[in-house]
């Protein structure tokens, strides 16, 4: 997930307004809490958003990189 924060990082401002259904900020932010530790990590979110969060994403991502293929 911190990959995944980092990468998000560096999607252009274009991208990142074309495509709001994606939570950038949250990706990103989640991304820094990793990261950078600021408190306590709350596992179970960590968790949630593994094993919920990540595939959505992914699916979303295909989707959106499938169109701008064709």
């Amino acid at each position: 997930m911190e990959i995944i924060g980092a990468a998000a990082r560096r999607v252009s401002e274009k991208f990142r307004r074309e495509h709001e259904a994606i939570p950038w900020r949250g990706i990103i932010g989640l991304r820094n809490i990793i990261a950078h530790e600021y408190g306590e990590l709350d596992h179970n979110r960590l968790y949630t958003v593994a094993r919920e969060g990540v595939p959505e994403l992914i699916r979303t991502l295909e989707q959106i990189l499938g169109k701008k293929k064709r």
